[in-house]
């Protein structure tokens, strides 16, 4: 009587019984690594969205799914053990991609005010925009002023789309963040400079930074505010510490696997 295989039998008639704690053991981790993304984000006062919620439900659902399914008992411990070992680290790459702090919205007081800006000049225009545009540009207007400087105003619904814009022109035109006295401005070329305020970007024309420090002061300008950094939290602690984690909990995941089948 060949033994041997007698007992590999008997382990094998044997392992379902052990099968259904093995699957809610593993469903518990994948719920854990689910759950610990939003969770971290959420204390943050990063608060997850309805479809980030549903991706990080993925993991447990999908160990749900290998242990439900009708396939033998090795193959579904081989499912359940792959689910354990992918999911969590494809979920937490993803997490490294997702948006961080979302900037506050503009202040209504941080428009300039037209009629100051453009007293004292020569000729003004308002210059069409077309409606709505992708690029969120709500108006434009210019002035030419008898010195032979110029300023346009260019509009945009938030301030979050007047700084993309003004980052969009600083990689075009290859200008420059510098001062010109102590304003903070991007330089555009020798005879062009753009500052924002807010929602607003101001284009100056001149013919040198002093005539056209000199008509910024003259319209009564004050110097827009410093960028202030955006203070958005690091992601790469967590995804040490998670890391981490899911390597400890995999490892005594297989030393105890290995005790019961």
């Amino acid at each position: 009587m060949n033994r041997p295989g007698v007992r590999q039998q008997a382990r094998q008639q044997a392992l379902p019984a052990d099968l259904r704690g093995i699957g809610a053991v593993t469903c518990t981790l994948l719920l854990l690594a689910g759950a610990a993304l939003p969770g971290w984000r959420w204390l943050q006062g990063l608060a997850p969205t309805p479809w980030q919620l549903a991706i990080c439900a993925l993991p447990p659902t999908l160990g749900l799914a290998a242990m439900a399914a009708a396939t033998p008992p090795r193959r579904t411990l081989v499912h359940l053990f792959a689910c354990l070992l992918m999911l969590p680290l494809l979920l937490l790459i993803w997490g490294s991609s997702l948006p961080g702090a979302i900037a506050a919205a503009p202040s209504p007081g941080t428009r300039l005010a037209e009629a100051r800006l453009f007293d004292g000049a020569q000729t003004e225009q308002e210059i069409a925009t077309g409606g709505p545009n992708p690029v969120g540009l709500a108006r434009m207007r210019g002035a030419h002023f008898a010195d032979g400087s110029e300023l346009r105003l260019l509009r945009f619904e938030s301030a979050e789309a007047a700084e993309r814009y003004l980052d969009f022109t600083a990689a075009a035109l290859q200008g420059r963040r510098e001062r010109l006295g102590e304003r903070p401005v991007l330089r555009l070329h020798q005879q062009a400079w753009m500052e924002r305020h807010g929602a607003d970007l101001l284009e100056l024309r001149a013919a040198s930074a002093e005539q056209a420090l000199a008509r910024l002061q003259a319209q009564g300008l004050p110097a827009p505010p410093e960028a202030a950094p955006a203070d958005e939290p690091s992601y790469w602690p967590f995804a040490l510490v998670y890391a981490g984690a899911q390597l400890l909990c995999l490892l005594a995941f297989v030393r105890w696997v290995g005790r019961r089948a």
